[in-house]
């Protein structure tokens, strides 16, 4: 037992002052004001633990003792009799030969005694580290009346029963994550200061910091002296140089030398298990060591709840790594590239990239992306790069960087670039067991897409089918994927039987590999090739199931292109050309996924917007039949194609120009009747048209028998599939064949008034505000009893964006409710 010694206990007592300016954090304060009997306020230096508890004693209505804490403290006989000078005890209690856990006992039974509420705080709880320190704090914290609340702030969770006091409901914890400042405290605390920064400056001094107090404010006093703020703060060096000494001198250069060592090789890797830094430290007490420093206040963290798994503070991390890189620059790449390994071995290859980027390790880096690249395409990704950053300067001599550099290349539409580049690894003679000779193939599949089906890009989707079943089950949905890919390069290379053939395969094998998002693209594509030659209700079906399907979410950035424009051709087919418009124009051409879907875009404008001039020549089969579903026939007759393929389209194309030129109708109808007489000649759409120009044409003859039955054949032919687009074609002639005839077309009847008042349309009085395409095509559904739901599922819109046009209808047409813009809509004609 030893006596007591005589200290300055006053400024122990003092509550420090508020560093000023300074916001108050009502969310803690109000935990405090809520909080059990003990309460214990953890963080890092610097992580405004002292500032919150000063805040919260200063309002605290109760009595009050506050006692900062110093490693003096650590002598025995001296803390107890800090807390019973603090708690009111007077001067005799020193030079007394008592224990602490006596003159605390003292101090407690004077207070329970007195019966008033008390509240104790102890600052630097930390710095007490001796085993008779921690024992008296213990009874203190176990011991305390009920009329007792103590608060504890500390850098590390003392050696105490806090797993006791938090069973009995007796304790309040606010660790650092609680501590540190939000994104709109940061701002608060800036403009507090007198700073007007930019909402993105606020954010990115807020996630450097990670709200770190004593960060915020560092940089607070960095700025009062910078003329040009936002530019400092995009500087990160500058950043971290304004509180790199405060961590040198608070946190480093307090550690151990062996501890020191620690901290500088372990600080390589943005997370660390024990194993990694043992990896990286070499020290087989890695564990104890980790610890021991998340328990010592160190900035390292937790970040999983078995507390397997730390990271560093972002700010001291980057101090670490950057000390190490200046005091042993070849070490810190040889720690780099051991993280990078291990995160590798370890199934963790996002981290694995970062730290081979850092350590300059290509090989690796190029074998990562290129891995994740295929991780991504099976996933249901899409097959487009990801954005990959690389290091271009290393490609030429890695070929895993020089094979994403073509694949970048390629994504960007830089043909020469992708040229030179395959070109680059090709000549490394990569083996064809390779993972990356199965990327080069999928980039070359790509390439077709991008650029036009080739030879080498279709036997390249065939390869990676081949390898693919070779690869084993895990490669099975890449399968899937090189299966749609080979069918649309086949398509746009003109095999579109064998294309079709693919695309039922994939969607089989889809459901069989538990890979039903590539199945909804398959269905999409189907959806295309059917609208493509007339089969407009199978193609309404295969759209159907793509975009209804449960897994459509997943895979609408693949298919989002093949349905927009599958849709303008559906429209186009029924005479709705402003939808079809609409569909196209929400595209951005520039980045649609393939070649023949931007052509087969690009022929929808310029057939279908009259103000489009440019008229380029189809130059593959399919898109001679996206011509051909549009009704540009003269371009397909002009191409001429497979002989006998294109003769229904060359008859109306020949009838037309008889027509335009000297209405010899009696020729007319002879050409239009040989066609027919071939079944298979034309396209259903071109079927319906000779119908239509034969009941002309036998009108201008005089033969109302013969042009009543034109008409009957062009209703039975065009209501099943819903042709309508060649009757409104011919607009005001049509209109009178259908007054003078649909009456007498039976079953058809119905059918033909709804072509007719489709015909009578005109365009909005000059008066009326126009409308866009996408309204006039919501505005068509108004007159239905659809709901804005099912309207929008029928455009392929959200139902957001109906309601949107449908406000901008009502505020042109004068009118606040359907009903009303329905009658204001026929008024004007517009419907």
């Amino acid at each position: 037992m030893s006596v007591v010694a005589p200290s300055p206990v006053g400024t122990k007592g003092f509550v420090p002052r508020l560093a000023q300016p300074w916001i108050r954090r009502l969310r803690l304060l109000e935990r405090l004001d809520a909080a059990p009997q003990v309460v214990v306020v953890s963080g890092p230096p610097g992580g405004g633990k002292t500032a919150l508890l000063a805040e919260w004693f200063s309002r605290e209505p109760r009595g009050t003792a506050w006692l900062s804490l110093d490693s003096r403290d650590n002598d025995p006989g001296r803390f107890g009799a800090m807390v019973a000078y603090a708690l009111g005890a007077s001067d005799e209690l020193f030079g007394r030969r008592d224990s602490d856990i006596t003159l605390i006992d003292d101090a407690l039974t004077r207070v329970s005694v007195a019966g008033d509420d008390v509240v104790l705080v102890l600052d630097d709880v930390h710095e007490l580290t001796e085993r008779t320190a921690f024992e008296a704090l213990d009874h203190l914290l176990l011991r305390a009346p009920a009329c007792l609340s103590i608060a504890l702030a500390t850098r590390a969770d003392p050696c105490v029963s806090l797993s006791r006091l938090k069973v009995e409901g007796r304790l309040l914890e606010v660790r650092a994550g609680e501590l540190a400042f939000t994104a709109d405290e940061t701002a608060e605390f800036f403009r507090t200061c007198g700073f007007a920064l930019a909402e993105g400056d606020t954010a990115t001094l807020w996630e450097r910091t990670e709200g770190w107090a004593a960060g915020l404010r560092l940089a607070a006093i960095a700025l009062t002296s910078e003329p040009d703020p936002a530019r400092f703060i995009s500087d990160a060096a500058r950043t971290e140089a304004v509180v790199s000494d405060y961590l040198v001198r608070e946190v480093i250069e307090r550690q151990l030398p062996e501890l020191q060592e620690f901290l500088l090789r372990t600080s390589v890797a943005d997370r660390l298990t024990a194993e990694l830094a043992e990896t990286l430290s070499g020290d087989r007490d890695a564990r104890d060591r980790l610890e021991l420093l998340e328990r010592g206040g160190v900035f390292l963290t937790a970040v999983d709840d078995t507390r397997t798994m730390f990271r560093y503070h972002a700010l001291f991390g980057a101090l670490l790594r950057a000390r190490l890189r200046a005091q042993r620059p070849v070490e810190a790449q040889d720690l780099a590239r051991r993280a990078a390994t291990w995160f590798a071995d370890h199934d963790m290859p996002l981290e694995a990239e970062v730290h081979a980027r850092r350590a300059g390790d290509w090989e690796l880096l190029g074998a990562l992306l290129c891995s994740r690249w295929l991780r991504s395409v099976i996933d249901g990704g899409g097959d487009r790069p990801l954005p990959f950053d690389l290091p271009l300067d290393a490609a030429p001599d890695e070929p895993a960087l020089a094979l994403l550099a073509y694949a970048e290349a390629v994504s960007v539409r830089h043909r020469a670039d992708a040229d030179r580049w395959r070109s680059h690894w090709a000549a490394m003679a990569v083996p064809d067991d390779d993972e990356q000779a199965l990327v080069a193939r999928l980039v070359d599949v790509m390439y077709g897409r991008i650029f036009g089906a080739t030879e080498e890009s279709v036997s390249a989707g065939a390869r990676v089918r081949a390898a693919c079943l070779a690869g084993g089950r895990e490669l099975d949905g890449l399968r899937v994927v090189a299966l749609v890919r080979e069918a649309e390069l086949r398509l746009d290379s003109g095999d579109v039987d064998e294309a079709v053939a693919l695309l039922h395969e994939s969607r089989r094998e889809a459901l069989e590999t538990n890979t039903p998002w590539i199945g909804c693209e398959a269905e999409a594509w189907l959806a295309f090739v059917a609208v493509c030659r007339g089969d407009l209700r199978d193609g309404e079906s295969w759209l159907h199931d793509a975009l209804e399907s449960e897994h459509s979410t997943r895979a609408m950035g693949s298919i989002r292109d093949v349905t927009a424009v599958t849709s303008a051709l559906l429209h186009a087919a029924r005479g709705r050309n402003a939808h079809a418009l609409s569909d196209v124009a929400n595209l951005d051409g520039a980045g649609i996924s393939s070649a023949l879907l931007r052509e087969a875009a690009a022929l929808v404008v310029e057939v279908l917007d009259p103000r489009s001039s440019r008229r380029a020549a189809a130059r593959s089969p399919i898109l001679a039949e996206v011509l051909v579903s549009l009704g540009d026939l003269e371009r397909v007759s002009e191409n001429g194609g497979t002989p006998g393929r294109y003769d229904g389209e060359r008859a109306v194309a020949r009838a037309r120009r008889l027509v335009d030129t000297g209405r010899d109708d009696a020729l007319v109808l002879d050409v239009l009747t040989a066609a027919l007489l071939d079944a298979k000649a034309g396209h259903p759409r071109t079927r319906v048209e000779m119908m239509v120009l034969g009941a002309l044409a036998a009108e201008r003859l005089g033969d109302e028998f013969g042009a009543r039955e034109w008409v009957q054949r062009s209703l039975d032919a065009a209501e099943p599939e819903d042709l309508r687009a060649p009757f409104l074609d011919y607009g005001r002639d049509v209109a009178g064949l259908l007054e003078r005839y649909a009456w007498q077309s039976g079953a058809r009847h119905g059918y033909a008034v709804e072509i007719l008042e489709d015909v009578r349309r005109s365009d909005p009085p000059v008066f009326v505000e126009p409308l866009t395409a996408r309204e006039h095509a919501v505005l068509q559904y108004l007159p239905t009893m659809m709901s804005n739901v099912e309207i929008a599922r029928e455009l392929f819109v959200s139902v957001n964006t109906v309601k949107t046009h449908l406000k901008a209808v009502y505020r042109k047409l004068g009118v606040d409710r359907r009903r009303d813009a329905v009658l204001r809509a026929r008024q004007l004609e517009i419907l």
